[in-house]
């Protein structure tokens, strides 16, 4: 076997089904991808838009109190059953919203649905990812990362014909089905630790080099503390402006039509930066990446709130400037959890920064409408979002300069 691993290493089969997790547990019942259903669900029961927007935070919650359990839920299933029983998880949320013909069920699909989020989300990838790789960690994250981008590529436009096809609870069931395929194929791919199929990480030969780049200590509780307030701000721009985005285009003159194109380019567009923040971030570091990336989405959001007078080169402009400079957000919590945090704690330093993350967007779910019911527009919140975006992430460098930086000369 040793030839054929020096020509091919298990960890890259590993990433792929850290993909299809992501894809059906962040991908398939939450972000833009599951939006597409909303106004099915709410002409389908005659709903009103609160109570229908009220599935989402139900969601939200429950995403909370996955994470929560986490670690009792790993501690008696290994990552391999436990990442492929969330995916079950999300089958049986369309299962919930099939048989719904009130906005009970909803609701408690939607409870089904967070658990599965908070149990299959980036917290088991993260840690899969780092037992298994020790050089190209970046890029590894990445692509297994990538499952949201291609549910949105992939979701909206299946769903919209099955939907004229076959109905809405039809469709529904049909995605189940779909779902429970997944997780077959996700038990069958994922492996816990290296060292079961013979193999060592990914770049273990440059192990001490990794160490000596990595932090010297852990976290204060002060630091721990500043860093989760941050992760809390960068969850409310990264949750928010993604959720709110036809909205923000919509009220300001484009067409339904063109903003789900818009939104079709930004899942392109993520899918592929996702990969590009990987391979410049084990390329440069994470420190120097963080500056590229975080400017880029800030630019993207200045140029966001300018679509009515820019038009659609400003909304095209916007959307792929915020699709590439997104995985700061997405794949960069788990890069900066294992910068500030000793090997032995890193699953929970990645815990606690994917809380605080989730926590900030369901804190500040309400602005957005708050302030277009306020101003008649959403972007003072996309305004809003650019200042909480430099705050995190003043805070975020910060703390690579305190602590978890190389020497100058090798600043990474």
């Amino acid at each position: 076997m040793s030839g054929f691993q020096s020509r091919f290493h298990y960890g890259w089969v590993v990433c792929v089904g850290c993909m299809l997790l992501t894809t059906v547990t962040m991908g398939m019942i939450a972000s833009i991808a599951f939006s597409v259903y909303l106004p099915y669900i709410a002409k389908h029961g005659s709903f009103s838009g609160v109570g229908v927007s009220f599935i989402i935070t139900v969601r939200s919650v429950f995403t909370l109190v996955g994470m929560f359990v986490l670690p009792a839920y790993y501690k008696k299933l290994d990552i391999r059953a436990g990442a492929a029983l969330s995916a079950v998880m999300a089958a049986l949320t369309f299962v919930v919203y099939g048989l719904a013909e009130n906005l009970f069920l909803y609701y408690a699909g939607a409870a089904v649905a967070g658990i599965a989020y908070g149990l299959g989300s980036m917290i088991p990838v993260s840690i899969v990812i780092n037992r298994w790789f020790v050089e190209k960690r970046a890029l590894a994250i990445g692509i297994a990362s990538c499952g949201t981008g291609i549910a949105t590529l992939i979701v909206p436009p299946s769903l919209a014909l099955l939907i004229a096809a076959f109905g809405l609870k039809t469709t529904m069931y049909i995605e189940a089905g779909v779902i429970l395929l997944v997780a077959a194929f996700i038990f069958l791919s994922l492996r816990n630790d290296p060292s079961l199929l013979g193999y060592a990480a990914y770049g273990t030969g440059a192990a001490s080099a990794h160490k000596k780049a990595g932090s010297k200590r852990d976290m204060s509780p002060p630091e721990r503390l500043m860093l989760s307030a941050a992760m809390a701000m960068f969850g409310a721009v990264a949750i928010l402006s993604s959720t709110n985005i036809s909205l923000l285009l919509t009220s300001q003159g484009q067409s339904s039509a063109a903003s789900a194109l818009a939104i079709s380019v930004m899942g392109v567009v993520l899918t592929i930066s996702k990969i590009l923040y990987g391979k410049l971030t084990d390329a440069l570091g994470a420190y120097r990446s963080n500056y590229i990336f975080s400017a880029l989405l800030l630019a993207g959001l200045v140029v966001s709130c300018t679509v009515n007078r820019t038009g659609k080169i400003g909304m095209y402009a916007s959307i792929v400037l915020m699709g590439v400079g997104y995985p700061i957000a997405l794949v960069g919590l788990s890069i900066w959890a294992g910068d500030f945090s000793v090997e032995a704690r890193y699953a929970e330093a990645v815990k606690r920064l994917q809380i605080a993350y989730q926590l900030g967007g369901l804190l500040f779910s309400a602005l957005p409408g708050f302030l277009a019911d306020v101003t008649g527009s959403y972007a003072p919140a996309y305004l809003l979002f650019c200042v909480l975006l430099v705050a995190s992430m003043t805070i975020v460098q910060s703390m690579y300069r305190r602590f978890a930086l190389p020497p100058k000369a090798n600043l990474r």
